[in-house]
């Protein structure tokens, strides 16, 4: 029975505790003072390097290189030495042991690094963008009418996830990610439907057919009630029985998940987003 998300929890608090052990004894300011202000010092830097060495150790499991390369700026010249888990706080590194350079584990990703990250990789390798600078004309990218049929249904749902956050009106980080994910959804389905996103956007965001449809069906500024509750186009009008079969057993099993998660009392996100699958169905 793994439970990764627990796991990672405990090392966070470790490392938190780490940080306020720093924090509140200042040895920075201890190192200037009297010779016992010095040894104090010189005991908290001590037990904080081997913190951070239990943390290399604990984070082995979720992120293998950043163990190692930690292990490496505290001078870890044998791993098999610290490699283990240990029932108590243990002395992985001995009094006058030397650290390495030390420098930063990892290097910050900006926000539209991320976005493009996201764009490049999305889909089908077939249907991804040529890599290269941002400035760079994509070349004509083909249609794939099954993944934007997927990605119309997943837009319409994280537009409903967007308006359920504002009304509610939930914290202001939490609504930024959920609109830049829509967004990326967006750029995703315009990729499926074969329309280059940087091109397109250079019009002023004027789109033709499906795609212009679809970007004001789940616009998430304050639709109006109609607009919320008009179909998807993919839907609208449909009278094929094998699809209205098929869209009947998806909502029963839907459902089935939204009771399952409150009845075990699931994450409120996660209900939240259930439940917008389960209307976006019922829709179709």
């Amino acid at each position: 029975d793994a439970r990764e998300r627990e796991a990672i929890s405990a090392v966070f608090n470790i490392s938190r505790l780490g940080n306020q052990l720093m924090q509140h004894n200042t040895p920075w300011k201890l190192v200037k003072g009297s010779a016992e202000d010095k040894a104090r010092a010189g005991t908290v830097v001590g037990l904080s390097a081997n913190l951070a060495c239990l943390l290399s150790i604990l984070i082995q499991p979720f992120m293998p290189d950043l163990s190692a390369k930690l292990q490496g700026q505290l001078g870890v010249t044998d791993p098999d030495t610290v490699n283990f888990i240990p029932e108590k706080m243990p002395i992985l590194l001995p009094s006058g042991h030397k650290i390495g350079e030390p420098s930063p584990l990892i290097a910050e990703i900006k926000q539209d690094k991320i976005n493009e990250l996201k764009v490049r990789y999305a889909g089908k390798q077939s249907s991804r963008p040529s890599p290269g600078p941002t400035s760079t004309p994509t070349t004509a990218v083909k249609a794939d009418p099954t993944l934007a049929a997927a990605l119309e249904k997943e837009v319409t749902a994280q537009g409903n996830i967007v308006r359920d956050l504002k009304a509610a009106k939930s914290d202001k980080d939490q609504i930024s990610a959920a609109v830049a994910k829509l967004l990326d959804l967006k750029k995703q389905l315009a990729i499926a439907q074969g329309v280059d996103p940087a091109a397109d956007s250079k019009k002023g965001g004027k789109k033709s057919g499906n795609s212009n449809k679809q970007t004001s069906q789940n616009k998430e500024a304050s639709p109006s009630p109609q607009a919320v509750a008009a179909p998807p186009p993919a839907a609208a009008g449909s009278s094929d029985p094998a699809a209205v079969a098929a869209l009947e057993q998806q909502v029963a099993a839907q459902g089935n998940v939204v009771r399952e998660l409150k009845a075990a009392k699931g994450d409120k996100d996660e209900i939240t987003a259930a439940v917008a699958k389960l209307l976006d169905l019922k829709k179709q």
